[in-house]
């Protein structure tokens, strides 16, 4: 009498598929169902920032909103670089984000840097002696 075992690819399996009783996965289409949910939810207030920069205060503030571009856009960048010094902003925002780049390289890079002496460095040979120091 021959005893039969079971095949170890179909018991692999069927431990694949065990389940805890009462849940069940999420399908692959409910997840990309949820991913565009997601992602319609954080691209719309950006597209909305767009569409009212080409329509008039009046229509901005009208119900329903309008949901496609208007007329406006050249009237409200006069009005913008007219009202407010919008290029002194900028280019202070530049300035601001360019020195503190450069500044952060300057002394992230220099010999005395704390961030030379990191666990992951440590087990270089050529860090061992900057670890001690650490």
């Amino acid at each position: 009498m021959a005893i039969s075992t079971p095949n170890a690819k179909t018991n692999a399996t069927t431990r694949h598929r065990r389940r805890v009783s009462g849940t069940r996965p999420l399908t692959r289409g409910g997840a990309y169902l949820l991913l565009a949910l997601g992602a319609l939810l954080t691209l719309a207030p950006f597209y909305f920032m767009f569409v009212f920069a080409t329509h008039d205060r009046s229509e901005i503030f009208h119900i329903p909103p309008p949901i496609w571009f208007g007329d406006n856009a050249t009237i409200n960048y006069n009005n913008l670089i007219e009202r407010v010094p919008f290029w002194r902003g900028l280019w202070n925002s530049l300035y601001l984000a360019i020195m503190t780049t450069v500044t952060t390289l300057f002394f992230c890079s220099s010999p005395g840097s704390p961030s030379r002496c990191t666990p992951s460095r440590a087990a270089s040979s050529c860090s061992r002696s900057c670890w001690r120091r650490c």
